[in-house]
């Protein structure tokens, strides 16, 4: 299996969870403005064959006004240049990631936790829905 980085982006914070070897791990956050440089770091301490990135959807499939400007913001990140770019349905997964971090995280963690969480259920569906 090829390493795979995944990306919940929002407007403040995004969440970055890697997939090396078939190990999930997820990362500490970034705020958004400052993922270019964040990536770069972590894009070059291992090779990577593809970006998995969520896309926000509606109740219909149909991408949301934030699917747009998350693929602006995907095309605008230098670091991801060269990598294959997957877009994938992350409806779920943040309420899912703020159940798993009260269940999991003290009150003044959870935050932090939410994003990278998120980041790795996207990632989990994506690999889950690769091998059918």
């Amino acid at each position: 299996m090829s390493n795979i980085i995944s990306l919940d982006i929002g407007m403040k914070r995004t969440g970055i969870c890697i997939c090396l070897e078939g190990i999930l791990l997820p990362q500490r956050g970034e705020e958004t403005d400052k993922l270019d440089k964040r990536l770069c770091q972590i894009l070059s301490e291992n090779s990577y064959s593809l970006a998995v990135v969520g896309l926000p959807l509606d109740k219909d499939m149909r991408e949301t006004d934030m699917a747009a400007k998350i693929k602006e913001k995907v095309k605008n990140l230098k670091s991801l240049e060269g990598l294959r770019i997957e877009f994938f349905d992350e409806r779920l997964s943040t309420k899912e990631a703020e159940r798993m971090s009260r269940e999991t995280f003290k009150k003044d963690k959870r935050r932090d936790a939410v994003d990278s969480l998120s980041a790795m259920l996207i990632l989990e569906e994506y690999l889950r829905n690769e091998k059918k």
